[in-house]
């Protein structure tokens, strides 16, 4: 992948992620078993919104497509052949963390499905963003000292 492309490709997934972790939410209800998924426009914007155990009344949202577009934005980055002098670490563990929020949104629709949702979410959007927008300056610069 040529240079340009991989910075448009980089970019894009970087603020899909955000867009879909941010914006625009994958609202999850149960319907007498069935699992319906909708998209909804998120008017709450919050730094960091968590709640690990329950919250009585809240509705589950889920941030899943932002995520996936951060795994592959990391994927992406860590696959870059230019990037072979960059410390892959941050990135690594970064990849870990999402993979870590990944199985709790499996498991908040998991909930969902089975009807023992109470309000389990975790929310932290500016976060994410802030370290793929780590990430992709850190590479940006690898690629220009090679």
């Amino acid at each position: 992948m040529n240079r340009k492309t991989f910075g448009f490709c980089t970019t894009l997934l970087m603020f899909l992620g955000l867009a879909f972790s941010f914006f625009i939410w994958l609202g999850v209800t149960n319907a007498k078993g069935t699992v319906l998924f909708s998209l909804h426009l998120f008017t709450d914007f919050s730094f960091a919104d968590i709640a690990l155990r329950s919250a009585p009344g809240e509705k589950c949202y889920s941030g899943i497509i932002g995520i996936g577009c951060y795994i592959f934005f990391v994927l992406l980055l860590l696959g870059n052949n230019n990037s072979g002098k960059v410390n892959r670490l941050p990135g690594i563990l970064f990849l870990l963390f999402l993979t870590v929020l990944l199985g709790f949104e499996i498991y908040t629709i998991v909930l969902v499905q089975q009807g023992n949702f109470t309000g389990q979410h975790l929310r932290i959007p500016i976060l994410l963003f802030l370290a793929s927008l780590y990430l992709y300056r850190k590479g940006r610069l690898a690629s220009r000292n090679i």
